[in-house]
């Protein structure tokens, strides 16, 4: 019932498997550290058990009480657990690690920080910056590769780490979180998703929580970005995937594809009639249309949308 390499296998269990009155899925491994520790004699923080029951609090519990284990002695058992908590969850390991700056931290901090920052160059995971700047303002960043950050007011251009790390100090701290790639803009500066920064709508009076209400652009008003589709990274791209990054100065429909040298389709990245304004990006993590990992070779990014059309190249490496 665990054949593939996710831990299942797709089909149903009879009654019979599980001794219960319906059949079920057989559930992925890969998601087993989630149920691990559950407290089942008091208030849990984490963690809904294991077995359809979710009442075993642990996998060695599991194997332990189990008959139809045969284990000889408690070293087979944790092996076997250490086994079942290795499948790969499809969630890179540091999505969540955090790192606050206070002002006075830095030589403890910064190597933790430097790990997330090449995490993110290779194209595994986003990275935010959030805190508090010396107005008083709540403010937020995102890495945007090689070294610089956007932030959350259009008009700043790029931040470096230095200059977002000197506004850290007692009242005015920094956090610094890695999340899934392809977040980082929403969870950094654009809550909402609808093309307008969050401290340009709340500088406008306008809501960013809310994609119905934006700042009103004027005539003569400078458009809000250039048109563009940035370069793959990583390039060539490797076993993790790639990162595509565009920018889109007006909403519309937006279809983002991938095609082989033959111009054959390869996958559809984003097929969006109502793509909003805004910088955005997606991740290619090197699958076709049927789920499998391509061949190396060159493949063409083509992104069309209401500005015109933009193409790059990525190059595949297995």
């Amino acid at each position: 019932c665990h054949s593939l390499p996710s831990g299942e296998n797709r089909d149903l269990v009879g009654t019979g498997g599980f001794h219960d009155s319906q059949d079920m899925l057989a559930p992925s491994l890969r998601g087993l550290f989630e149920k691990d520790r559950f407290d089942t004699t008091g208030v849990s923080v984490r963690g809904f058990g294991f077995t359809h029951s979710g009442t075993v609090p642990d996998l060695f519990t599991y194997l332990t009480q189990e008959p139809r284990f045969t284990f000889t002695n408690d070293t087979d058992r944790r092996d076997v657990e250490a086994f079942l908590l290795h499948f790969d969850s499809g969630t890179h390991a540091g999505v969540g690690a955090q790192w606050t700056m206070d002002g006075t931290n830095e030589p403890a901090g910064i190597s933790r920080l430097d790990t997330l920052i090449t995490q993110a160059d290779s194209g595994v995971l986003g990275l935010i910056a959030k805190g508090v700047d010396g107005s008083g303002q709540f403010r937020g960043w995102y890495y945007h590769g090689f070294g610089f950050w956007a932030s959350d007011r259009g008009n700043e251009g790029f931040k470096t780490l230095s200059s977002i790390l000197n506004i850290a100090g007692p009242g005015t701290e920094i956090t610094f979180t890695a999340v899934i790639k392809g977040w980082e803009v929403r969870l950094g500066v654009d809550r909402d998703g609808d093309g307008h920064r969050n401290r340009d709508e709340l500088d406008a009076g306008t809501d960013p929580a809310d994609p119905g209400s934006q700042p009103v652009v004027g005539i003569g008003d400078e458009p809000l970005a250039t048109f563009r589709l940035e370069r793959a990274v990583p390039n060539p791209a490797t076993a993790s995937g790639t990162r595509l990054a565009y920018t889109l100065p007006q909403a519309g429909r937006v279809h983002i594809a991938i095609y082989d040298v033959l111009g054959r389709l390869v996958r559809v990245l984003v097929d969006d009639p109502l793509h909003p304004a805004g910088q955005f990006e997606r991740q290619w993590d090197l699958r076709d249309t049927t789920a499998r990992r391509v061949a190396s070779g060159m493949y063409l990014v083509r992104l069309s949308a209401p500005d015109g059309t933009k193409t790059q190249k990525v190059v595949v490496l297995r």
